[in-house]
């Protein structure tokens, strides 16, 4: 009973929105849910599964973002463009995904599935990591990163819109 799942666009373009509390018994957020560029405060319930492609895209003041346990599938893009993020955390209980130093990794750690937009400017890529997501690192204030040589694939647009980068070293053969 109650809303279930937030359609593409639902909150697109509420630019005074910045704080939301999202509903118990929300199962998934579609593309482009919540494109509301002001929003400092994002709760997400904890009977949440899905966050589809692009879905929490471009939540440019938004600070941090807690991922409950509950969520299982996190798309392309989902957690991108996050300018004012620093830092992601995920539920201890979470099977799929986890959370170290403030970014999100696959359980096992082989894929790099979002880094915080605001704060970290040099990074080494975990070397247990064998894909960054697309989108993963999109619009942080990154500087310096390392890439291990055991990476395999950098998803589409995994450092667009990183205009701070000034040094990468790939250690990997693509």
């Amino acid at each position: 009973e109650g809303i279930t799942r937030l359609g593409a666009h639902s909150f697109a373009g509420y630019e005074n929105i910045t704080e939301i509390t999202l509903p118990e018994g929300l199962d998934s957020i579609g593309a482009f849910a919540m494109e509301c560029a002001n929003m400092t405060e994002l709760n997400l319930p904890s009977t949440l599964t899905t966050i589809d492609d692009n879905g929490l895209k471009g939540l440019w003041n938004l600070r941090t973002l807690h991922i409950p346990a509950s969520v299982t599938y996190i798309g392309a893009n989902a957690l991108s463009y996050m300018q004012s993020l620093s830092e992601f955390t995920v539920d201890e209980d979470n099977s799929r995904y986890v959370s170290e130093d403030g970014v999100i990794y696959t359980n096992g750690y082989s894929e790099l599935v979002a880094f915080p937009g605001y704060g970290k400017t040099e990074y080494v890529v975990d070397g247990n990591v064998l894909n960054i997501a697309d989108g993963a690192f999109w619009g942080s204030d990154i500087e310096k990163i390392t890439l291990d040589e055991e990476l395999e694939t950098i998803g589409n647009y995994a450092f667009a819109g990183c205009t701070n980068v000034w040094r990468m070293t790939v250690e990997a053969v693509l």
